[in-house]
């Protein structure tokens, strides 16, 4: 069962990024997260908002992402929402084949998958979930 739900919304713009640092602050101060944790789920976070902020709401100021955070016993749980078209994230490609590898998209989610202990797309695939387990295993 989720405990204390926590959110903010930002205005698509990364300079917004700054606020998501100070709530993932406030997140780890409430929950008593391990402070060793921060530097992983603040790149695993960072990389979903500017995923949204980018191609989701395309950088369009009137659009918002909102960010949610819960924990349960064992892990930590974000939530990023935009306003966008969403994506076919059955689709993904992979960054580290030959042929992805000098595109300048394509990395935000590989590094989720890979720093976090599972991501999970919703709806048409403008909500993008991830956990991370509070010790900080992987």
């Amino acid at each position: 069962m989720p405990k204390n739900k926590k959110s903010v919304i930002i205005t698509s713009d990364t300079a917004e990024l700054q606020l998501v640092e100070h709530f993932l602050t406030e997140v780890f101060e409430s929950y008593q997260i391990d402070p060793e944790m921060f530097g992983k789920v603040l790149v695993c976070l960072n990389e979903a908002v500017i995923n949204s902020i980018m191609h989701g709401n395309k950088y369009d100021g009137e659009k918002m992402v909102r960010i949610e955070c819960y924990t349960c016993n064992k892990y930590l749980y974000f939530r990023v929402i935009d306003e966008g078209e969403g994506f076919n994230f059955d689709d993904l490609q992979d960054p580290t084949c030959m042929e992805n590898l000098k595109k300048e998209s394509g990395r935000g989610i590989f590094i989720i998958r890979n720093f976090s202990d599972g991501i999970f797309f919703r709806d048409k695939g403008n909500i993008v979930e991830f956990k991370i387990e509070r010790s900080g295993q992987n």
